[in-house]
């Protein structure tokens, strides 16, 4: 999605299926916090675009705000935990 905030939300006013996956698995939201790091678009909104999965029903895996954190995405982690994320505790 490259953090384009407008056009994700066309395509869910429209109803695309953001349970679909692709040939790797990833959904619409892990594809959105994968892209964050791996596809940065500087002008993208990847908060955003995670809000607005999250808020269209999208359900947030265990291993989602993990990864956002290792990866320094503080925006996207923001959203997850807003959404219920649990932060994971500390290794001992």
């Amino acid at each position: 999605m490259g953090g384009q905030l407008e056009l994700t939300r066309l395509l869910v006013e429209r109803g695309a299926d953001l349970a679909a996956t692709h040939s790797y698995g990833g959904d619409a939201l892990g594809s959105a916090i994968y892209c964050a790091v791996h596809f940065r678009n500087l002008a993208g909104d990847y908060a955003g675009v995670v809000d607005l999965v999250l808020n269209a029903g999208v359900k947030q895996r265990e291993d989602q705000l993990p990864f956002a954190l290792d990866h320094g995405l503080e925006d996207v982690a923001e959203v997850l935990i807003a959404h219920g994320g649990q932060v994971p505790d500390a290794p001992a």
